[in-house]
């Protein structure tokens, strides 16, 4: 996925992911901000817009990548992914606790 510069005019802060405006593409978006809006015509200020960064995905793809999210084998690697982490805390504490003694 490419990213690009974008913009809007709109009132509401645009969606991080937008999976409903297309019926084909998902938008995702970051490094959202509201910005002054110059007026090109006078050196006065126009109202706001919001400035980010966007780039678009195949819906089918984007679906597929959800599906695979769910998946048996993805959880059973994000419980044992979990499980380790754990471990590590308990380590981690275990050292402290006999570093201090």
């Amino acid at each position: 996925m490419e990213w690009y510069a974008a913009e809007s005019t709109a009132e509401e802060k645009p969606k991080e992911l937008d999976i409903t405006s297309s019926p084909h593409l998902v938008y995702k978006r970051r490094n959202i901000e509201r910005v002054p809006m110059s007026n090109e015509n006078e050196e006065s200020m126009a109202g706001e817009k919001w400035v980010y960064e966007e780039c678009t995905q195949d819906k089918e793809e984007y679906e597929s990548q959800q599906a695979e999210l769910l998946s048996p084998t993805t959880e059973a690697i994000m419980q044992e992914i979990s499980a380790l982490q754990m471990q590590q805390t308990e380590t981690q504490i275990t050292l402290e606790m006999l570093m201090e003694q």
